[in-house]
């Protein structure tokens, strides 16, 4: 199978990120960054109809252990980073999580999971890192059994998110496809899946830009004022979090909602 040549961030550039990770790593519903995604899926997988899950771009991922211990899930994942599936199994086996198994591949390799398929199949900030989304989805349906459940997010870059990512990271802005609602909602129906949900996610949140790689005057490597805006936006973000989650429920908006989240079951 030809692997695409559209990708937007290259395997670099992720070995360097994910072996920043600090282990082990397990996303908590005290962090609002990852309550927004926990909400928005819960109703859909709480029933307990669903047994194994993928996680593709599972990189030093803090979703796996999540989802094993929330709902039972076998979970498994692929990524063509080897750093970052090295970090991902170390962290599950620290854990003491049982999983399935952790496919060092492209996603568009021949046989990427050895044909194996699964319930739930989950992406968090990857499809948006390829010109063409649309061919990314393709391959995801191939994964996911008959009935099962295609789960994809993407950071909101239209409103607020944009402005501030454009502004303050450009060169991480620049791996970015800016996707719609509508256009997410339209690349998974016109793949025959049936969508679920399709919507904007949470209520603002500063997590979705990564200052640590600005390299805006604000955040000059061993600078006072790096320290002092990060240490802000930690506090920012926190309280934030806090009065979001005790009095503004589940307002959305395409301006400052954080996320877009598409959740579609395939036939």
């Amino acid at each position: 199978m030809n692997i695409p040549n559209d990708r937007l961030s290259n395997r670099d550039y992720w070995d360097r990120i994910l072996a920043e990770a600090n282990l082990p790593r397990r996303n908590s519903q005290r962090d609002y960054n990852y309550l927004v995604t926990m909400d928005y899926v819960n109703s859909f997988i709480a029933d307990n109809k669903y047994k194994t899950l993928l996680e593709v771009g599972c990189g030093s991922s803090g979703w796996l252990p999540y989802f094993a211990a929330r709902y039972n899930l076998i979970v498994s994942g692929l990524d063509y980073s080897e750093v970052g599936c090295g970090i991902c199994e170390k962290n599950l086996r620290m854990q003491g999580i049982v999983f399935g198994k952790i496919f060092c591949r492209d996603l568009f390799d021949e046989n990427c999971t050895d044909n194996e398929k699964y319930d739930v199949v989950f992406t968090y900030g990857v499809i948006e890192h390829f010109e063409d989304p649309g061919k990314v989805i393709s391959r995801l349906t191939h994964l996911v059994n008959p009935g099962g459940l295609i789960i994809s997010h993407v950071p909101n870059l239209n409103g607020l998110m944009g402005l501030m990512s454009r502004s303050f990271v450009r060169e991480i802005h620049l791996m970015h496809r800016v996707v719609t609602r509508e256009q997410l909602c339209n690349w998974h129906i016109e793949r025959g899946l049936i969508n679920l949900r399709t919507d904007y996610a949470g209520i603002f949140s500063l997590s979705v830009i990564p200052w640590v790689r600005s390299k805006t005057w604000f955040f000059l490597e061993k600078s006072f004022q790096r320290k002092v805006c990060l240490k802000l936006i930690t506090i920012v973000e926190s309280f934030l979090g806090k009065v979001f989650m005790r009095f503004l429920g589940k307002f959305t908006s395409k301006t400052f909602s954080p996320y877009i989240i598409s959740i579609c079951r395939k036939k």
